[in-house]
């Protein structure tokens, strides 16, 4: 599936607020940062356990869907975010999404869309993060 599809559906989900759908667009061993937690990376049942963290990111406008090539993708949108209770100014954020079978596999959040491409280039699919440890049967 070409990654603007993907894009595409990632933004609309995300838009609409259905946080079960949006998870479901998650690979079983995505790592994820959030733009509210850049700094920290869950897992995805993390993540919907943890589903205040995407309600904790409010859009300002409209989302650019920014293709890379096959495997990885922009998101940019200006956003609110809170933390503590407080929001934080509206500011400029660029999620980094790579893709395994059709799925979100690793996000990053970061400031610009020249950091996100460079972040990329050094780091590639995995985008620096550890692969997850395997589960013993």
């Amino acid at each position: 599936m070409p990654c603007r599809v993907l894009l595409d559906r990632v933004a609309e989900t995300y838009e609409s607020g259905d946080v079960h759908a949006l998870i479901d667009l998650y690979d079983q061993n995505a790592l994820i940062c959030s733009a509210a937690e850049p700094d920290v990376a869950v897992s995805r049942d993390e993540l919907f356990e943890r589903s205040d963290v995407l309600q904790r990111t409010h859009l300002v406008g409209a989302i650019d869907r920014i293709p890379i090539d096959e495997t990885a993708g922009l998101l940019r949108a200006i956003a609110r975010t809170t933390a503590d209770g407080r929001y934080r100014p509206a500011a400029e954020y660029v999620w980094l999404l790579t893709f395994r079978e059709n799925l979100i596999y690793r996000q990053r959040v970061l400031g610009s869309r020249a950091d996100a491409i460079a972040f990329y280039a050094r780091h590639g699919v995995d985008l620096g993060m550890p692969q997850p440890d395997a589960q013993l049967v």
